[in-house]
């Protein structure tokens, strides 16, 4: 008898889970139905997009074509991973809504997975995010950019000579390594610390 009751609660549990997500899944679908993108299957999404990626670049290299091939003039494409909708974004207007929102401080699980951008500071969740953000907010102040403009534009300068290199040769390079020299340069500059 106690087992019988168990049962029924597993499965009393179970349902409740399944009717809250296909709640959560409709809405998900009415909420991105005017965005553009491939037309997604049940329960799998876009995944056979991604079906003969093996690497990270095949995978951005998808990623990036489906964007081409679908966008609008608003810059806006939907993917959908499995039963999860991604929204992809290239115009600046609507990114700057979102990294300047307090809603959009939490990060989604797909986060955990991306790989590409490490766990810098737009991939950090919440608290940890605010945390480093802080300091940030102080040493990047719109005073502060507007004085040492010129600052900006050499060391731009100087790490457009040196990717110059590599334009129009489709050769592999690790841009990071570049991106955190200039990042470096800039703050040795300012802040005179080497």
């Amino acid at each position: 008898m106690i087992g019988f009751a168990v049962l029924i609660l597993a499965v009393t549990v179970c349902f409740w889970h399944l009717i809250k997500y296909i709640i959560w899944l409709i809405r998900a679908i009415n909420l991105t139905a005017n965005i553009p993108g491939p037309k997604a299957l049940p329960l799998i999404g876009n995944a056979l997009i991604f079906a003969k990626v093996s690497t990270q670049k095949e995978a951005l290299t998808t990623v990036m074509s489906t964007f081409n091939d679908y966008t609008n003039k608003d810059g806006i494409v939907k993917l959908w991973l499995g039963p999860k909708p991604l929204i992809l974004l290239s115009n600046a207007k609507y990114i700057e809504i979102i990294l300047n929102s307090q809603d959009a401080i939490n990060k989604d699980d797909i986060y955990n997975y991306i790989g590409l951008i490490a766990n810098g500071l737009f991939v950090r969740n919440g608290q940890e995010w605010h945390e480093l953000r802080k300091p940030l907010d102080k040493a990047l102040s719109k005073k502060m950019i507007e004085s040492n403009i010129q600052v900006f534009h050499e060391k731009a300068l100087k790490l457009g000579n040196v990717l110059k290199k590599y334009a129009g040769t489709k050769t592999d390079f690790n841009l990071r390594r570049y991106m955190t020299n200039y990042a470096f340069d800039i703050i040795c500059r300012l802040g005179s610390y080497c």
